[in-house]
């Protein structure tokens, strides 16, 4: 890492950084030899850094190779000298996720633990054979002054015996001091809210949800928001309920992997509301907003940007508005409070502009805040800033990649066909050798590329690769006329604007644009199916990660599996496709399943056999069309994996197959 772990002063009066007495590192991106294709599937070193609400002290969770697994490290850091001596907290042999502070003493650890199965016994109602060595997820509470470790829901045989997940935490607030809320599935088989005691680990029930609820939001303890995923898994549906009410009605439904139409941000000022990310009708973005938790009416936009969705709100220790973030290119920040606008472009500085800059926590006294970066040479990395003393410090870096060694990327202005612009990202080898350029294609549609470090770009760029990732129209984040722009034309405007963004790449690297392939995942996928087709003079080799290939299947399934209130989201999906009668035609010439025989290019694509989402059948009928066409296609399957959701080990060696796949058919 370039990233110090020394302190460094920032100055706020227009200069870059300046160091402390130890001096400043310079950040001096000499070309070195690029990593091997096995580093960038390494375990990370750093899982998870968390300040605590008095702002007085950072847990800091990192792991270590043990044998084949990874071993947990709890540390705890005096937020005064952030630089210092580090306080090691014993909590065993175990694996960990991730972890946050329920207040100024006790840490929230979730941990991976693996259990024995004594006799047959069901668990989330399937029965597990005697002996079997199963894996759960809990939470310990640990006190950061003794270093005293509780296991949450205690041994609370009922909730052990049927729910494989103990480690949902809701809030760390609750309407009764000493205790949080977490969710786990009961004996009924539903998702339950549970108040949990950090002194004894003892449950009481609070409510019930319904067998798939995900979460509830909370104001002062008291849900007001409840978050249910279909029987299929692609689907979120936001319900409301006012403080005191019993009935909990519907709000809204999204796909659960495109960019959400409506989240929750926090608590608001006025009485009988709750803060949301929202577009309202006859509105182009998202903003943020106050919503009637009794009529469920919208207000007026509080912040938000022309052009640019609202992408999340960060509240501060005391769950009061800090900051409501705009991703842009790099994530950028509209602040309540103007003066904290000063520090935050200074953080900014200090990365010479180049890297997103996250606010991830405040604390109290909004003196102290924790800040995550990440950026095309900025692998990731938690830094504390102190306001009062105008230092930013390294606390602990995700990733142990060093920037020089890291491709660089610039940002792409694609005129494209029809008189309108995208925006795409270049990313070169280090070396800025010529060599292949492989089109890697977001997912979603509605969802979006931004400037920030990308694995397989990076994978594939420390191997010769150029890569470019178009934001297509129908991409999410800037806007409802741009996502709509992409409805009905998922063959035609959206791949072209694809095929305008490489061709774009091509011209800006004086590139051979006989050498190029294409590759994506879920929405991805299908376009590294269909771009072939639409373009055989451009498209040597393609790769489809979980992708679709039939859209009249692909609409059936969403009608067939959409349980959402009065079938939202299949409604949504006939406005981006068209109706499945009126415009078969159209969908079918869209569909490379049906066009296989016009395959002009050899085929990878990989997919998880449990795809809840996309499932398995899409690429396994694609597979066979070919074959049957006599087109080179593989198909390779992953067992108990579904969405993309394979482990950082079998990521890893995917990315060996498409790396040797490419050069195999660019050179």
């Amino acid at each position: 890492m370039t990233s110090c772990s020394t302190s460094r002063r920032l100055f706020l009066g227009g200069g870059a950084a300046v160091a402390c007495a130890l001096g400043l590192p310079t950040r001096v991106l000499a070309q070195t030899e690029p990593y091997a294709l096995g580093e960038f599937h390494r375990p990370d070193a750093a899982l998870s850094v968390a300040l605590s609400p008095d702002g007085r002290r950072l847990a800091v969770l990192q792991q270590t190779p043990q044998g084949d697994r990874q071993r947990a490290i709890l540390d705890i850091v005096s937020a005064d000298d952030p630089g210092g001596a580090r306080v090691r907290v014993p909590i065993g042999d175990v694996q960990a996720q991730r972890l946050e502070w329920a207040d100024d003493r006790h840490v929230l650890l979730v941990v991976i633990t693996e259990t024995e199965v004594q006799g047959n016994r069901p668990m989330h109602s399937m029965i597990r054979e005697q002996g079997r060595t199963i894996t759960a997820r809990r939470v310990l509470s640990i006190d950061a002054d003794t270093g005293r470790g509780l296991a949450l829901f205690g041994e609370d045989r009922q909730a052990l015996n049927y729910n494989l997940d103990l480690g949902r935490i809701i809030d760390t607030v609750s309407d009764r001091p000493g205790h949080i809320l977490m969710a786990a599935r009961g004996f009924n088989l539903l998702n339950e809210l549970y108040r949990v005691s950090l002194s004894t680990g003892r449950s009481e029930l609070v409510e019930r949800g319904v067998a798939r609820t995900l979460d509830w939001k909370t104001v002062d303890g008291v849900p007001v928001l409840r978050r249910d995923l279909s029987a299929r898994g692609d689907v979120q549906t936001w319900r409301a309920r006012p403080i005191g009410g019993s009935e909990w009605r519907f709000v809204r439904s999204d796909r659960i992997l495109e960019q959400p139409q409506f989240t929750w941000a926090g608590p608001s000022e006025t009485a009988g509301a709750v803060r949301v990310l929202a577009r309202a009708e006859g509105e182009d973005v998202i903003a943020l907003r106050d919503m009637d938790l009794t009529t469920l009416q919208l207000g007026p936009p509080i912040r938000t940007r022309e052009g640019f969705d609202a992408d999340h709100e960060v509240l501060d220790a005391a769950r009061r508005p800090i900051a409501t973030g705009f991703v842009v290119d790099r994530l950028d920040y509209d602040f309540p409070d103007p003066a904290v606008a000063p520090h935050y472009r200074a953080m900014n500085r200090f990365f010479n502009d180049e890297a997103s800059v996250r606010i991830v926590g405040a604390d109290t006294a909004r003196n102290r805040i924790l800040t995550y970066v990440e950026g095309p040479r900025e692998p990731g990395a938690w830094y504390l800033y102190n306001r009062q003393a105008r230092d930013y410090t390294n606390i602990a870096a995700r990733r142990t990649l060093e920037a020089q060694r890291l491709a660089p990327m610039t940002r792409l202005r694609v005129a494209t066909r029809d008189g309108s612009e995208i925006g795409a990202y270049l990313t070169r080898p280090s070396s800025g050798a010529k060599g292949p350029l492989i089109a890697l294609v977001h997912g979603g549609p509605q969802v979006r590329d931004a400037w920030s470090y990308d694995r397989q770009a990076q994978a594939l760029a420390s191997q010769g690769f150029w890569v470019v990732q178009p934001n297509f129209r129908g991409s999410g984040g800037f806007g409802e006329t741009f996502a709509d722009q992409g409805d009905r034309q998922w063959g035609g405007r959206v791949q072209e604007d694809i095929e305008d963004a490489v061709l774009a790449a091509v011209s800006e690297g004086g590139l051979d644009a006989s050498r190029v392939g294409i590759m994506g995942a879920s929405f991805g996928g299908y376009s590294a199916l269909m771009s072939p087709i639409l373009r055989p003079d451009l498209y040597k080799a393609a790769v489809s990660i979980c992708g679709f290939s039939d859209l009249p299947d692909l609409l059936a399934e969403q009608r067939r599996d959409d349980d959402s209130p009065g079938q939202q989201i299949y409604a949504r999906e006939v406005v981006r496709l068209g109706d499945p009668r009126a415009d078969a035609a159209e969908q079918v010439r869209w569909s490379p399943r049906r066009r296989a025989g016009e395959m002009p290019c050899p085929v990878l694509m990989t997919h998880g056999v449990d795809d809840a989402i996309v499932p398995v059948g899409h690429s396994r009928r694609m597979r066979d069309a070919l074959q049957g066409a006599g087109r080179p296609v593989e198909l390779i399957e992953i067992a108990d994996a579904g969405h993309g959701d394979w482990d950082l080990a079998e990521e890893g060696r995917l990315m060996a197959r498409y790396v040797a796949f490419f050069r195999r058919h660019l050179g």
